[in-house]
């Protein structure tokens, strides 16, 4: 056994020379060990020893041989020096943070001193086990899409629009790149997914997506481009929706986003379709946003075979929620014609303030959600169906589903289940007076709703009137 353990400390030391002797030719060659190879390296020198001083006493104890408290202290010199090499490496790996982006190259961040930035820098893995530090250019700008979309762009300057990068399998894009330091993301910056959607939206043409859906040119420039002095911006084939079109133009969309996934274009490219939703035709601005999809569930939450009409039109109702609620809302010329008094509902006039220790703006979405889900559940598929949310004098949501010359029928969020689980929604019907007005007050009790908040279920209670129970499965659900 002697003879094994000499040789596995002659073993170790060839090791941690190696070690060292490699860092010093890596240095010399301007590379360095991967973060992997030193906290490895750490370990091992910590580890080995430890285990065969053990190995030593414990044969030592079992022999009763004489000498074994000169071995526990020994052991303990040892073991102090071990650990204080070990902290150096540890000391050394908490400083630094090695992120390995999609292409491949890793980002490291370096903690400096206190009260001094942090060191950012990129590298390229070397032999797989030592990295080298590069700066970006248009050769590895070139490198880095070519690795993520496994095709080979190459760099050239296009007259109007500067640098670009182009490539045999997308032919109709020249894309443009703009850096990788400018946000929290570490990911390279670039505009393939939005021009390639774009060219394919501009193929299709007006006729494919008809009157729910108009073509409009729209300068994109994203946040990490208005960092650049030059902040330049480049022109995507946008779709604009009406909010009474939104059901109709969320089906086309559907359809074009499932056929576009059977082409092969977008396999290593997430779509998206830049969308902006108008109240009305008269609607200057609109609310503007992309809508991504993918052939990958890891990409995106619109893919695969999710891409349904019912989702982009959920999608679509819940950006309609979130403009009528910025305050850009800009209402229908004939708006007026569908007044409804400002009686505000059982829940008081703070019905939609969140609950203690809950952020309000997480709430309001939380109440959206409940509209949303209700209405593509119940209502959505009735003749004449509408999805248009309002506000009363105190702030407190409704949303309108049905109208015609005699009568409306809308949905308000009532209040949070006495199990704090659920959100209650009321449904209404109420009929309008000569002058098109409608009142609350004298409205009929459809039916109750729960939305349960965890999972995003929706119960149906079956109750026409407060002093209705409901069914069982409404009542074991919010504890009512």
């Amino acid at each position: 056994m002697g003879k094994n353990r000499i040789v596995i400390i002659i073993c170790y030391l060839m090791i941690v020379t190696g070690y060292f002797a490699g860092d010093w030719y890596l240095q010399q060659n301007g590379m360095e060990y991967l973060l992997k190879i030193k906290l490895v390296t750490g370990i091992f020198l910590w580890c080995l020893p430890v285990l065969l001083i053990g190995s030593f006493l414990w044969r030592a104890y079992q022999k009763k041989q004489a000498g074994l408290w000169f071995g526990l202290f020994l052991t303990y010199v040892i073991v102090m020096a071990l650990v204080s090499v070990c902290a150096a490496f540890i000391q050394v790996a908490q400083l630094e943070d090695e992120y390995r982006m999609k292409d491949g190259y890793l980002r490291i961040t370096e903690s400096a001193a206190y009260g001094t930035p942090n060191e950012v820098y990129y590298a390229e893995p070397v032999y797989g086990i030592a990295r080298r530090k590069f700066t970006w250019d248009t050769e590895h700008y070139a490198q880095s899409l070519s690795r993520i979309y496994d095709t080979e762009f190459v760099p050239m300057m296009d007259e109007r629009k500067g640098q670009v990068y182009i490539s045999e399998d997308y032919p109709d894009v020249k894309v443009q790149v703009w850096g990788v330091d400018r946000t929290a993301d570490p990911e390279l910056k670039e505009n393939l997914s939005y021009l390639l959607t774009s060219s394919e939206i501009e193929k299709k043409g007006q006729a494919y997506f008809g009157d729910a859906v108009q073509l409009t040119k729209k300068q994109q420039t994203t946040a990490e481009q208005m960092n650049l002095e030059d902040n330049p911006s480049y022109e995507v084939t946008a779709l604009t929706i009406p909010a009474d079109q939104m059901d109709a133009a969320g089906a086309k969309i559907a359809v074009f986003m499932q056929e576009e996934l059977k082409t092969g274009l977008f396999d290593h490219v997430q779509g998206s379709i830049f969308i902006i939703l108008k109240s009305s035709v008269d609607d200057p601005e609109g609310w503007s946003f992309n809508l991504p999809f993918s052939v990958h569930p890891s990409d995106s939450w619109v893919y695969g075979a999710d891409v349904t009409a019912e989702v982009i039109q959920s999608c679509l109702h819940t950006e309609l929620i979130q403009y009528q609620q910025s305050g850009s809302w800009v209402e229908e010329p004939d708006s007026s014609n569908h007044a409804y008094d400002d009686t505000v509902y059982s829940g008081g006039d703070d019905a939609e303030e969140a609950p203690e220790g809950q952020d309000q703006t997480e709430f309001y979405n939380q109440i959206n959600d409940g509209y949303v889900a209700i209405y593509s559940e119940y209502m959505a598929d009735a003749d004449g169906a509408r999805f248009q949310t309002t506000q009363d004098a105190k702030g407190n949501s409704r949303m309108l589903v049905y109208e015609d010359d005699d009568k409306v029928r809308f949905l308000v969020y009532d209040r949070v289940s006495k199990n704090e689980k659920c959100l209650l929604y009321v449904y209404h019907e109420a009929d309008k007076a000569s002058d098109g007005s409608y009142s609350l007050q004298e409205a009929r009790i459809l039916d109750m709703y729960a939305y349960v908040i965890d999972t995003g279920e929706v119960i149906d209670s079956g109750r026409q009137a407060w002093g209705d129970v409901g069914t069982s499965e409404y009542r074991e659900a919010t504890g009512e």
